[in-house]
């Protein structure tokens, strides 16, 4: 099974999902995994195509918004969508045998929460469409946190 992350706006600076993506390719080396930008649409429409059905999707921000979008044309096994973020417009409900919905909800905001409001954070409007949906208390550039917690993919610590 090939595992795709695609990060969000901020992760050009911040690099959660790409560190995340790296260090999983460390503990895993049995499972293929790469790392895609939210913006780099084309190349991973061609990317799933060619991939078939057996791949999973693991979308932050963003990232998760484009999953969605990549994934009208295509089916794959699993899409997990790690606190969505984008503007009702860009909303589509994806092919995906599976898809797992996360919403980070934090008990204090913090800047990440504010940037993920101001561009349209999804929240629990895809609640009803996704077969699974979580809420997790932690702050939208919590990912690490999220994974660690709603999928048990553990691969070190990190501060809330």
């Amino acid at each position: 099974m090939h595992i795709i992350f695609i990060g969000g706006l901020w992760d050009n600076s911040t690099g959660i999902v790409k560190k995340y993506q790296q260090g999983f390719a460390k503990i895993y080396p049995n499972h293929s995994s790469e790392y895609f930008q939210w913006h780099q649409k084309k190349e991973l429409k061609e990317r799933v195509k060619s991939l078939g059905t057996k791949s999973i999707i693991i979308g932050h921000s963003y990232g998760a918004t484009t999953a969605t979008q990549v994934l009208q044309d295509s089916e794959i096994e699993l899409l997990i969508t790690i606190d969505p973020v984008g503007r009702a417009w860009s909303r589509k409900e994806p092919k995906a045998k599976r898809w797992i919905n996360i919403n980070a909800t934090p008990l204090k905001n913090n800047f990440s929460d504010y940037v993920a409001l101001i561009g349209g954070k999804w929240g629990e409007s895809m609640r009803d469409r996704s077969d699974e949906y979580y809420e997790v208390e932690c702050n939208h550039a919590g990912f690490f946190w999220m994974m660690e917690r709603v999928l048990g993919l553990f691969l070190w610590g990190e501060k809330r």
